[in-house]
């Protein structure tokens, strides 16, 4: 994996206010960052279906499954 780009503001009037704002605000953007990815990684695991065991290749409405990993 490479580097991963932030984007976010400081709320600061000055230069000297944002430089030492800085540091705390950009680990916010990263732990936001991260719960988005890991909230996304979740909503991917959950959209792959796998077909049922004991079906005789049947999936839903009769038709044959094929094995097949579907998406919703």
């Amino acid at each position: 994996m490479g580097a991963l780009p932030l984007n976010f503001e400081i709320p600061a009037a000055t230069l000297r206010e944002a430089l030492d704002q800085f540091p705390a605000e950009a680990q916010k953007a990263l732990e936001e960052t991260a719960r988005e990815l890991q909230e996304m990684r979740r909503e991917q695991a959950s959209s792959i279906v796998v077909p049922e065991a004991g079906m005789g290749g049947l999936g839903a409405g009769g038709r044959p499954g094929g094995g097949r990993i579907q998406l919703r």
